[in-house]
């Protein structure tokens, strides 16, 4: 639950960052930024992982493993461009590079947990 929980709230927060929301549907807002990398990555990653949180959720076999794939895409990118880990404040569900990493760590959380 905590993946669906954190990764809605990354394309909150991508949605919001990039186009506000104004009278722009989803697929639309994905065909004007589908050739942007700093909204594209974490965009495919958070659905990634909210795919595989949701797979592993109703207890379907390989949503961890889809989840981490996810995880690793988003948090790769926002190491890749040097995305800060600590900005000077508190207000770490703000931050994208620590949101990637929760994501990634939920996704082998729940790939260990998930085991007999």
């Amino acid at each position: 639950m905590l993946l669906i929980a954190t990764s809605a709230w990354m394309l909150y927060q991508l949605a919001w960052r990039h186009h506000g929301f104004d009278e722009i549907g989803l697929v639309e807002m994905l065909r004007r930024e589908f050739d942007n990398p700093s909204f594209a990555f974490p965009a495919i990653g958070a659905m990634l992982v909210f795919l595989g949180g949701f797979i592993a959720f109703v207890g379907g076999v390989g949503g961890a493993a889809i989840a981490m794939i996810g995880g690793v895409v988003a948090a790769g990118f926002a190491m890749y461009v040097g995305g800060p880990v600590w900005t000077g404040d508190w207000r770490l569900w703000e931050n994208q590079t620590l949101l990637s990493i929760a994501m990634l760590s939920l996704a082998g959380l729940t790939a260990i947990l998930g085991r007999n």
